[in-house]
């Protein structure tokens, strides 16, 4: 799981740098990959599903309302 993190990460750092001019990661970035990681690594998938569903919907919310400035 990690390795497609890492894979994709440049690609997601530099679209959001041409958006939104490298907004920085939500507050709990950090802490919420390493308990999705915990969770994948003990085969918890549907709590690591519901864990990232939530962390997404909170960062589409912040890049949405930034965007918002560009309208």
């Amino acid at each position: 799981a990690q390795w497609v993190l890492n894979r994709t990460a440049a690609i997601y750092l530099e679209v959001a740098r041409a958006m939104v001019g490298g907004l920085p990661p939500v507050d709990d970035y950090h802490d919420v990959h390493c308990q999705l990681f915990d969770l994948m690594e003990t085969g918890k998938g549907a709590e690591a599903r519901a864990l990232l569903s939530g962390y997404l919907r909170r960062h589409d919310e912040r890049l949405l309302s930034a965007l918002e400035a560009w309208t």
